[in-house]
């Protein structure tokens, strides 16, 4: 059954949707250049991913990798600590990454639509929905009156 209200069931709750974004994130990483996964990990913070658990990127470079779109090798010069396995992007990843990269361009697009429209509608004195809300209901969803 669906779940309706805020994504991920809170407010300001990081759903499916921002776990499904790292997907794009991690290939775009690795476009850049290879890397290991815990240093990938790190990479999605400035994407503005923090506090990704390594282990669902770790879950992703291995469903990449049996999808073609990434190949890897352990490396074994590593100066210091065992050996680590690098990720790199192939040339089937690359063409997926531009696919991401069209679809969020047109989510973009989409979504700063709305955002407009929807902050141009809830200007106060516009008519807009908190105009029409009853005290008891603005008071209780933290508009206040």
């Amino acid at each position: 059954m669906p779940r309706y209200g805020c994504p991920g069931g809170r407010r300001g709750g990081r759903g499916p949707h921002l776990r499904r974004f790292m997907e794009p994130c991690l290939l775009y990483l690795l476009h850049r250049s290879p890397g290991y996964g815990y240093d990938l990990a790190q990479g999605l913070e400035g994407l503005g991913l923090p506090g990704v658990d390594p282990s669902l990127v770790y879950r992703l470079l291995r469903a990449f990798e049996e999808a073609g779109l990434v190949e890897s090798e352990w490396d074994t010069d590593a100066a210091a600590g065992p050996a680590r396995r690098v990720y790199r992007l192939t040339a089937e990843g690359a063409g997926v990454l531009d696919a991401w990269v069209v679809e969020l361009r047109e989510t973009d697009r989409i979504l700063h639509g709305f955002l407009a429209a929807y902050e141009e509608h809830v200007a106060p004195g516009n008519g807009g929905a908190q105009d029409d809300l009853l005290p008891e209901v603005r008071q209780e969803d933290g508009t206040g009156s």
